[in-house]
């Protein structure tokens, strides 16, 4: 799982001229994710776009599939 993830994650290239909805730039920066899974741990190195008072969005996550509740909600059938 950890080497699916290491090549999405080189694949992930750079938006360009990422503009808020406010019209004000928004800050790339590389982002590490550290999640514990039902098959081990994995880290996810992806790019995230924020900006002040604005909320974090990294497309590698929407990519995946990934959301928190998804996990929580997969432990919590795993675990009965």
């Amino acid at each position: 799982m950890q080497g699916y993830l290491n090549q999405k994650s080189a694949k992930e290239e750079p938006l360009d001229a990422v503009v808020g909805t406010d019209g004000r730039n928004v800050v790339i920066s590389e982002r590490e994710l550290n999640l514990a899974t039902l098959f081990g741990d994995v880290c996810i190195h992806r790019l995230g776009y924020s900006g002040p008072e604005l909320d974090s969005v990294f497309p590698l996550d929407q990519a995946l599939n990934y959301r928190y509740t998804n996990i929580l909600k997969a432990y919590s059938a795993k675990l009965g």
